[in-house]
């Protein structure tokens, strides 16, 4: 359904159009891919009663069509493991039949639920992104089709554009996120969590000792070590948590959805993962090292992304203080009891 064809029907009632014209202007006033999302949930949710609507990460690799990470609109769930392999197979059949891939084509699973409808949303970072929800009585106006059609545009949009954002936040050696991405990425975080009431944790990394390894070894090496770094790094975490090399050797770590307790758990099985790998150096054995570990939590330890990096930065200087190869939380007099109830799955 094209957006403004529909639009500048004559038989569309007036307050209705005036209603799909605010509805319309809550969109377009996104800046970015992840506050369109955010505002596309936000009507979702108040507009049409729906709080069911999942956006997913799609990789077709040798003929196998795989969701990589799913994320309920405006919240950190995951789609149902169920619902998830019937999507891949029908992805599958539709990929065979060359019908997979058009925009604005909604296509249907029966499941042991109810209904759902998806539709494919673009590509975004190498992927195919395709939009899921429950069928329902508010999900069939007039409404909801105008705004899935501008949705869908925008997302082919945002999509494209992101894609050449992030080349430009990449870090060249490591193929991670850079500095300059995590101060975007932690707004937006900042801004979701205080909307939802929901946590998210910063782990600061600094590999101990790293001097010597150039000193020795030379520059490049080093620079292969980091690289391994990343690499594991990137296995060790969910798709949906995000890798940022901050500087030299250091690393930060953005944990959707996890507070202190859960921080800590993921902090030291990444510590004790890389102090048991043996990175490789060409033509040399193979060497270990180890690494300083500091936590901070929003908004246990600050409500401000400046505080977050602050907090987790001193407290990695912390274990460095306390020799090295530990995992701390930050520490902060004035803040609330923090109960843990969150259990993260890796």
């Amino acid at each position: 359904m094209e957006l403004e064809s529909v639009m500048n029907a004559g038989n569309l009632e007036l307050g209705l159009k005036s209603r799909i014209g605010s509805l319309v202007a809550e969109v377009l006033a996104s800046r970015s891919f992840t506050e369109l999302v955010e505002r596309f949930s936000k009507i979702l949710s108040e507009h049409f009663k729906c709080d069911e609507f999942y956006l997913c990460k799609i990789i077709t690799k040798g003929g196998l069509t795989r969701i990589v990470s799913s994320r309920k609109l405006g919240h950190i769930t995951t789609i149902g493991s169920d619902l998830c392999r019937e999507l891949e197979k029908t992805l599958a059949v539709l990929d065979d039949s060359q019908e997979s891939g058009q925009k604005g084509l909604i296509n249907s699973i029966q499941f042991v639920d109810g209904n759902y409808n998806f539709i494919e949303l673009g590509e975004h970072e190498s992927a195919r992104m395709v939009g899921v929800w429950k069928q329902s009585e508010f999900l069939t106006s007039t409404e909801f089709a105008i705004l899935l059609s501008l949705f869908n545009r925008e997302c082919f949009w945002y999509a494209k554009l992101e894609d050449t954002q992030t080349r430009l936040f990449q870090d060249e050696l490591t193929e991670l996120y850079n500095y300059r991405y995590l101060g975007s990425k932690l707004d937006a975080e900042i801004k979701r969590a205080e909307r939802f009431h929901e946590t998210f944790s910063l782990i600061f990394i600094d590999l101990d000792d790293f001097k010597k390894i150039n000193d020795v070894y030379g520059h490049l090496s080093g620079n292969s070590i980091l690289k391994q770094v990343g690499g594991l790094l990137t296995q060790l975490l969910r798709e949906v948590d995000g890798i940022f090399r901050y500087g030299g050797d250091e690393f930060i770590i953005l944990l959707l959805g996890a507070d202190a307790n859960a921080a800590q758990q993921v902090g030291e099985r990444i510590r004790a993962a890389l102090a048991m790998h043996s990175f490789k150096i060409d033509k040399c054995m193979p060497i270990n090292l180890t690494v300083s570990v500091g936590i901070a939590c929003y908004p246990m330890h600050g409500r401000q992304k400046e505080e977050l990096i602050r907090a987790a930065d001193k407290s990695m200087y912390s274990s460095k203080m306390k020799g090295k190869n530990k995992v701390i939380l930050a520490q902060r007099e004035d803040a609330a009891p923090f109960n843990s109830n969150i259990e993260i799955s890796y």
